[in-house]
């Protein structure tokens, strides 16, 4: 979709019980988000974090969007878009939760990686590595959860348990 086409929230906002984006169409939120505690939920239409493009007199649009908070992606037809330099927190989780088999996205632009402690899918963390969809060049192939070129680096997962060393 073109930038014409997202509706925007361009000032900060304070959401105590997170933030949930419920609009069937385009929606943007940009600049310094990090007002929003919970987490940032998507459950219908696409949400950008940032916004790149033309606008409709043609002059380009750069506006990232800073956030500190998990984000959550449910369902067939939403869709998490990272755009114009904005970055997941890589002190977060990212969390799928697919309806009825049908998967929601996250798409991150080409040439970009982005890091996330662990990554849960219908609350099964994904084991450690890369992911990201066809074409993307991480380890883990997965269109149904991903878009765009880029690549989301998974830090950690429940599948392995820690080891302890004792020293007497």
């Amino acid at each position: 979709p073109k930038p014409e086409n997202f509706s925007w929230i361009m000032v900060p906002m304070v959401a105590s019980s997170g933030f949930t984006c419920a609009y069937p169409g385009y929606l943007s939120i940009c600049g310094d988000q990090t007002g929003i505690d919970e987490d940032i939920t998507v459950i219908a239409g696409e949400l950008m974090l940032g916004l790149t493009g033309v606008n409709n007199s043609g002059a380009d649009l750069n506006l990232s969007c800073e956030i500190d908070v998990p984000v959550r992606i449910v369902g067939g037809g939403s869709k998490l878009i990272l755009a114009a330099g904005s970055h997941l927190d890589s002190t977060q989780n990212v969390y799928f939760e697919d309806i009825g088999g049908f998967a929601g996205k996250l798409e991150i632009p080409e040439g970009s990686t982005e890091t996330c402690v662990k990554c849960y899918v219908d609350g099964v963390t994904l084991p450690r590595g890369t992911y990201g969809a066809t074409g993307s060049g991480a380890d883990n192939i997965d269109d149904d959860h991903f878009a765009g070129g880029g690549v989301l680096r998974v830090k950690k997962d429940d599948l392995v348990r820690g080891f302890q060393i004792i020293v007497r």
